[in-house]
Order: structure tokens, then C-alpha cells, then sequence
């Protein structure tokens, strides 16, 4: 059996997915979603990248209002991301 992550690239057609599943782990165990790393990005702002729309729903109802429409260091937001 080989190892998932080893196997997985960026552009493996499971890597959405999979970080997806981590993400939602995280998030069910207790994760800050209204944390950012150093460029201003949120999990939501990822998720609206290439989650799925009930993920990004989830999201939506958890983060702080402005996290919807907050833009990263690259004034992207998460509408123009998605």
C-alpha cells in the first residue's frame, strides 16, 4: 500500500479533497477558524478556493462576519477566490 501523502502532489486530482478532509478534521477538533497565517489568509478564504460548497457553508456560519469578504496580502478575497 503506498503512502498517501507521499503519493499526493498539488496537482493530484484527490489533493482538494484531502486537504478538505484535513481541514474539516481540524475544524472538529477544535481549530481557530478565524485564525490567519502571514499573508492574511483565512480557512475560509482557502476553502472558497477548492472546497466543497457544503464546507464552505459551514465556514461561512462559523468565521467572524468580516472574514467573509476580508482580503489577504494579495487583495484576494474569498468571492474573488472562489
Amino acid at each position: 500500500r503506498p503512502d498517501v501523502f507521499e503519493s499526493d502532489t498539488e496537482h493530484s486530482p484527490v489533493a482538494p479533497a484531502r486537504r478538505e478532509a484535513i481541514a474539516r478534521w481540524m475544524v472538529d477538533n477544535g481549530a481557530d477558524v478565524n485564525s490567519t497565517d502571514f499573508q492574511n489568509v483565512t480557512i475560509f478564504n482557502t476553502a472558497c478556493a477548492s472546497a466543497s460548497l457544503s464546507f464552505v457553508q459551514e465556514l461561512a456560519s462559523k468565521v467572524k462576519p468580516d472574514h467573509l469578504s476580508m482580503p489577504d496580502s494579495n487583495d484576494m478575497t474569498p468571492m474573488r477566490r472562489a
